[in-house]
């Protein structure tokens, strides 16, 4: 049973999706939540999100960072869901 939040979740997810221009359809998005574009929150904030994907390149939103020393992922339906991921996990 979905509850008011997860609704709400859902309906965030949802627009940001309607204004993402992903060459690969969201493929990720759209597979299991599990498999869904493996990534690691760097530190406390948010939006740093380090790629775990094997083959980071055939993602347009996994970009390499010098200071991280590895790939970071800048998809926004991948940051939003990890956000919230991090606050249910506190």
């Amino acid at each position: 049973m979905e509850t008011s939040g997860d609704m709400n979740n859902k309906k965030e997810i949802e627009k940001i999706v309607s204004q993402l221009n992903c060459p690969r359809a969201l493929k990720c998005y759209q597979t299991r939540q599990e498999q869904f574009a493996k990534a690691k929150q760097i530190g406390e904030a948010v939006c740093q999100l380090k790629c775990l994907e094997i083959t980071p390149l055939e993602c347009p939103f996994a970009q390499f960072s010098a200071d991280a020393r590895s790939y970071v992922c800048t998809c926004l339906v991948r940051i939003y869901i990890a956000g919230k991921m991090s606050a249910t996990k506190q």
